[in-house]
């Protein structure tokens, strides 16, 4: 009697030892998972937008017209001793 209650506590360790690992395991795979879909969102990402920045290259830039007049700062002398 006592022979096979330690069978089934060492059987049911096992049991448990073997849910544990498993279940690990199986968190792994899907972080493994996600990342690869993170990484290939990434990538189509990218391309999408390098085609917009090749659309927008093919246009010609418009000449930038200031609002505002800025007078020529000062002169400043520098010091001759460093």
């Amino acid at each position: 009697m006592i022979y096979l209650r330690k069978c089934c506590r060492k059987l049911l360790y096992l049991v448990v030892l073997l849910v544990l690992v498993s279940r690990s395991l199986v968190a792994q795979e899907q972080e493994q998972q996600q990342a690869v879909v993170e990484s290939e969102e990434a990538v189509q990402e990218s391309a999408s937008n390098e085609e917009s920045d090749n659309e927008a290259s093919d246009e010609e830039p418009s000449r930038f017209i200031p609002t505002e007049q800025v007078s020529q700062d000062l002169g400043v002398s520098f010091p001759s001793d460093i």
